[in-house]
């Protein structure tokens, strides 16, 4: 924004432009408020006051121009642009000035223009207002169908859950998933294996013999090499195929 005291030279500048005659009766002159002037029936801090003209008994007829309001508006504009918003605005005031001093106050002057304009700042905040609440009511739309769908498929995962657990409940060891090749038979040995769940279940041998990499057959192993010789056989290890069922511990022979 230009400085002060250059806006009140611009100011001066354009004021040797306009006629003798419409400064007459103008005893209160032309003054520049460093203030910004907020219109009193803004909708928000969106519309400022450029200029005003004022009669007053004390202060008599009266032009003052708000250096704060045109920085407010025109901070990063150029001096060009400034000086063509004050002098619109200069000559606004003055014919308030000219209209006051004809007795013009109704329809046409520019009080009713300026009745007009409020009006049309008033249309645009419902406007702006009207599309927000329209882009409010979007998106709660859309955040309750995405809350929707995530209901809808966390009830199908649940019930797809549930029916396969009834079915494998009720399913033999040996025909559940990861373990359609072994067989099972009894035993009086310690060996124990888990289903899918985590459920322990004693006293059961699953026979996968691909799963088991050391069979405990006369202490030798798959390729008859004596279970003597591997030093680095692992005692108590759980041999597993799919992780469902295990062996609990072989003792091997040294």
């Amino acid at each position: 924004m230009i400085s002060y005291e250059r806006f009140s030279e611009i100011l001066d500048e354009e004021m040797e432009l306009l006629p003798e005659y419409v400064f007459e009766e103008l005893n209160g002159g032309v003054l520049v408020d460093k203030k910004a002037n907020l219109h009193p029936n803004r909708l928000a801090d969106d519309l400022y006051i450029m200029g005003t003209y004022s009669t007053s008994p004390i202060m008599g007829k009266q032009i003052v121009i708000y250096y704060g309001s045109f920085a407010a508006t025109m901070g990063l504009h150029g001096e060009d642009d400034i000086r063509m918003k004050l002098r619109d605005t200069l000559r606004h005031e003055f014919r308030h000035h000219m209209e006051t001093r004809a007795g013009f106050f109704g329809k046409g002057t520019l009080i009713d223009e300026d009745k007009q304009e409020m009006d049309r700042y008033y249309a645009m905040h419902r406007m702006k207002e009207e599309q927000a609440e329209k882009e409010r009511l979007e998106k709660e739309r859309l955040e309750n169908e995405r809350l929707e769908k995530e209901r809808l498929e966390k009830e199908r995962l649940e019930k797809e859950i549930s029916e396969n657990k009834a079915v494998e409940k009720d399913m033999p060891d040996s025909k559940l998933p990861g373990n359609e090749n072994c067989a099972e038979k009894g035993s009086e040995k310690d060996y124990w294996g888990t289903d899918r769940y985590g459920k322990i279940s004693e006293g059961v041998y699953v026979d996968c013999e691909a799963s088991v990499d050391t069979v405990v057959n006369d202490n030798k192993n798959e390729e008859g090499v004596p279970l003597a010789e591997e030093k680095n056989a692992r005692e108590n290890t759980g041999f597993t195929d799919t992780g469902y069922r295990g062996i609990k511990s072989v003792v091997l022979a040294e």
